[in-house]
C-alpha cells in the first residue's frame, strides 16, 4: 500500500495509493476520499486523541467501509503521522510569516519560543504522535526509519527561522548549530508535558520565566 514519501525536509503526500483499476476508484474519487479521510482523522485526533479514535470513527463520516480505509493508509498510525506533520508544517509556515515582521532579534527569538510552547499547549495529541520515546508510542506500527525522518523533518522546518535570527543577532546564538538551538527548548517541552499530566498553579510563571531566561542567555540586546 502507498503512503507519502519524504522528499528533502518535507513529506510529499501526492504518491498514488493504488492503481485505480485495483482500488475500484477513479483518480478523482481517490483524491477526494483521501482528503476527506485526512479531515475526518484530523478532527478525531485533535478532539479525542489517538487512543480514543477507531478507524471506523474516521471512515463513517466519509461514507466508506472500514476495510476500504486500508486502500489509502496502511494503518491508523500512518494517517496520524501525515495529519500531524501537516499541522506542524502549517504552524511553522505561519510562524515564519509572523516573525518576518519583527526587527528585534531577541524579541523575535522569544516570540519563536513562545509560539512553539503555545502550539504544544494547544495541540497535545499532535505532539504525542511525534514524541520520541513516549510510553504509548502512537507510531509503533510505522517503520522506525520513517518515524525518525518525520521527527527530524519537524526540526528541519524550524532551522531557517533560527538561521534568520542568527544572521541579525549578537550573542551565543550566533555560534551555535541551529538544530542545537531548537533542541535547547526540550526542557520547555517537558515542562508542557508535565503540566498536561500533573497541573500546577505556578506553571505559567515558570514557563514565562524559562522562556525569558533562554532568550536572554542566547541573544544579546540589540
Amino acid at each position: 500500500m502507498g503512503h507519502g514519501v519524504i522528499l528533502g525536509d518535507r513529506i510529499d503526500y501526492t504518491v498514488p495509493v493504488r492503481d485505480s483499476a485495483v482500488s475500484g476508484f477513479s483518480d478523482e474519487d481517490r483524491e477526494r476520499i483521501r482528503t476527506e479521510l485526512l479531515e475526518a482523522g484530523r478532527q478525531q485526533l485533535l478532539d479525542l486523541g489517538p487512543d480514543r479514535t477507531r478507524v471506523v470513527d474516521i471512515t463513517e463520516p466519509v461514507g466508506i467501509a472500514k476495510p476500504t480505509f486500508y486502500q489509502f493508509f496502511d494503518s491508523k498510525a500512518e494517517i496520524y503521522l501525515e495529519i500531524c506533520t501537516r499541522e506542524i508544517e502549517t504552524f511553522t509556515d505561519d510562524l515564519a510569516a509572523d516573525l518576518a515582521t519583527m526587527d528585534d532579534p531577541r524579541a523575535e527569538f522569544e516570540q519563536f519560543v513562545r509560539a512553539r510552547v503555545r502550539f504544544l499547549e494547544e495541540n497535545p495529541y499532535v505532539h504525542r504522535v511525534l514524541a520520541e520515546g513516549h510510553p504509548r508510542d502512537v507510531l509503533g506500527s510505522v517503520s522506525q526509519d520513517r518515524a525518525d525522518r518525520a521527527r527530524a523533518a519537524v526540526v528541519a522546518d524550524l532551522v531557517p527561522i533560527v538561521e534568520d535570527i542568527q544572521r541579525r543577532a549578537e550573542g551565543p546564538i550566533t555560534e551555535m548549530d541551529p538544530v542545537t538551538v531548537c533542541r535547547l527548548m526540550k526542557p520547555l517541552v517537558l515542562l508542557v508535558i508535565d503540566q498536561q499530566e500533573h497541573p500546577r498553579d505556578d506553571y505559567e510563571e515558570i514557563r514565562d520565566l524559562s522562556i525569558e531566561m533562554l532568550a536572554r542567555g542566547l541573544v544579546e540586546n540589540g
